[in-house]
Formats: structure tokens, C-alpha cells, sequence
């Protein structure tokens, strides 16, 4: 099985602040049955989004993205991936916030 991460957010394309959860995101996928073969980077632009998610669909079995999930206007991973999946933006079930999984895999990356 083979897994993708993509990472959103203008603060990463720009260089202001380092790729910390992809990193710790690739760590705690090597003790899974899966190989990540792809990072991809994009800023905070709906479009840019959109066909980011083509990429790592075409060549992965899983994608895990991270960023973009904020409260600031410019956070649009929400609103980018419903419209490509064709899907409401609102959050359905009781599992997990998207946040939540990147910020405890970034957490654990330093021990």
C-alpha cells in the first residue's frame, strides 16, 4: 500500500515556517503496512488545492493532508476538498478533527 501527504498553507510555500507534520506524519506511517511515496506542498489558494489532490490521488492508496485547517479567511483546505469531492463542508460523525490527528503526530515526533 502505498500513502501521500499533502501540506497546505502559504506560510510553508513562502519559507516563514518548516514542514514539521509531514515529517512526523512519515514517521508514525513507517510503523504501518505502507510506503509514503509522495510530500507535495501547496499555499492557501482553492484552486491550487483542487488540483493538488489530483497528484497524490493518481499515485497513492492514502492521502493524509495537513494545514490549512485555521480559522483565518485564508485557511480553504476545508471548502477545497468538499468542492473536489463534490461533498458539504460541514463535518459529519463523531470521529477525530482533522487538527487534532496533526497536532498529536507533531507532538509525538519529539520524543
Amino acid at each position: 500500500m502505498k500513502s501521500a501527504i499533502l501540506a497546505i498553507g502559504d506560510e510553508l510555500t513562502c519559507g516563514y515556517r518548516l514542514d514539521t507534520n509531514s515529517q512526523a506524519i512519515s514517521r508514525h506511517l513507517t510503523t504501518l503496512p505502507t510506503e509514503v511515496t509522495l510530500h507535495l506542498t501547496v499555499g492557501d489558494d482553492m484552486a491550487a488545492i483542487q488540483h493538488a489532490l489530483r497528484v497524490p490521488l493518481d499515485v497513492a492508496d492514502i492521502l493524509i493532508i495537513t494545514g490549512g485547517l485555521g480559522p483565518t479567511e485564508d485557511d480553504l483546505t476545508r471548502q477545497a476538498v468538499a468542492a473536489y469531492f463534490g461533498i458539504g463542508g460541514r463535518r459529519r460523525g463523531a470521529g477525530p478533527h482533522p487538527g487534532a490527528l496533526c497536532s498529536s503526530a507533531t507532538a509525538d515526533a519529539g520524543e
